[in-house]
């Protein structure tokens, strides 16, 4: 019996790359983005570090099977460090403080969409292709978005080195590699292990941000952080016993 020739990319693998693009990078990494303009960096990664947390809900929500007692636990810890964080009333003082946890969790929870979307969609073979599907539809759908809300423009030759050697950085390791790793990952490996990237973020971002931008760390961040962490460790070494 002769096999059939390989007639290359279909359409519904194009159109899968374009929806995880949108959700991924439009509204997920857009979200996150925009927030920073009403939150601090290391204030925003250790709320992102309970996404694990939403993919456990969201599969469980999905797959309507039970989490395990552990799962449990890691759950009620990880709210209970998510509460700590938010109920700080020196970080969280006016409205925009909300309006950027706000735009957070959203975007968490389309990330959390998009990792689910990526490890069941039939995508492009080549990860290279599909990350560059994803990478434009998300750019295009951010830039739009910005047009919307009436963000201000800029022009490049204003830039200062930093910015440019900072924006190069994040395009080439930032998207062109992690994020092809991220989408291959998706592809081959449980959706609750590959966003355990989240455990080492929230910690870097901490301390980058009072280092460089002189953010504030209190004593509720860091208890918060251990509690938010542990509930996360939880629910994935229970994960890697099953």
């Amino acid at each position: 019996m002769v096999s059939k020739p390989d007639r290359g990319i279909k359409r519904k693998e194009i159109k899968n790359a374009m929806v995880a693009g949108l959700v991924f990078l439009g509204l997920g990494t857009g979200g996150a983005i925009w927030s920073l303009n009403f939150i601090d960096t290391g204030f925003a990664a250790l709320i992102i570090a309970g996404e694990p947390l939403m993919i456990v809900l969201m599969l469980w929500a999905i797959n309507k099977r039970l989490p395990s007692k552990m799962v449990f636990l890691g759950i009620a810890l990880g709210m209970l460090g998510i509460y700590l964080l938010v109920s700080q009333d020196v970080l969280i003082s006016t409205r925009n403080e909300w309006v950027g946890i706000t735009a957070i969790l959203f975007s968490m929870l389309a990330w959390g969409f998009g990792s689910i979307f990526v490890s069941k969609a039939v995508l492009p073979k080549s990860h290279m292709l599909n990350s560059a599907v994803q990478m434009m539809v998300g750019g295009l759908a951010c830039l739009l978005i910005s047009f919307i809300i009436g963000e201000p423009s800029f022009k490049f030759n204003e830039l200062k080195p930093i910015t440019i050697w900072s924006l190069s950085y994040l395009i080439v390791f930032g998207s062109v590699v992690a994020f092809t790793a991220f989408n291959y990952l998706l592809q081959n490996v449980a959706t609750e292990k590959v966003v355990t990237n989240t455990y080492v973020n929230p910690v870097i971002a901490l301390i980058l941000g009072y280092l460089f931008r002189d953010e504030l760390i209190t004593t509720q961040s860091i208890m918060a952080a251990i509690v938010l962490l542990v509930g996360v460790f939880f629910i994935n070494s229970n994960k890697r016993k099953s």
